[in-house]
């Protein structure tokens, strides 16, 4: 929602389509995170409820999007710094409410960042293929 918001004041208001299918995409790629924390903490049989690591990382990522649209503005590489930020974040969460130990807590967080990352990308290329209506 920010990000539209942003785009907006430079280039109008976005019609309804996008903004819709962008709705979807986070909602998917929330849902997916989910599964992917859920089957993480079953794997490791730790014994933390879902929500308490899923609120926490989803605050992250709202966090971590409104931070990037400026560093966006400074240049298209440096909102990596706005990733690696949120990568150390949900790394700080699997250690403190997950109570992983280091290395599984990096890997933790790496394949949260994975799914971040991979799951939005996909979909956008899906929706792609759609033909728009003219």
């Amino acid at each position: 929602l920010a990000s539209t918001a942003a785009l907006s004041v430079e280039t109008g208001l976005p019609a309804i389509e996008p903004v819709v299918i962008g709705f979807f995409i986070q909602a998917v790629t929330i849902g997916v995170l989910a599964l992917a924390i859920g089957q993480s903490l079953s794997f490791l049989k730790i014994e933390v409820p879902l929500r308490a690591l899923l609120v926490p990382i989803v605050y992250f990522v709202a966090l971590a999007q409104i931070i990037a649209i400026p560093l966006n503005m400074l240049g298209s590489n440096i909102q990596l710094l706005a990733m690696l930020g949120l990568v150390l974040l949900i790394w700080r969460a699997g250690r403190v409410l997950g109570g992983m130990n280091h290395g599984v807590a990096i890997a933790f967080a790496l394949l949260c960042l994975m799914v971040l990352v991979a799951v939005p990308n996909a979909l956008y290329m899906v929706f792609l293929q759609i033909p728009s209506p003219t």
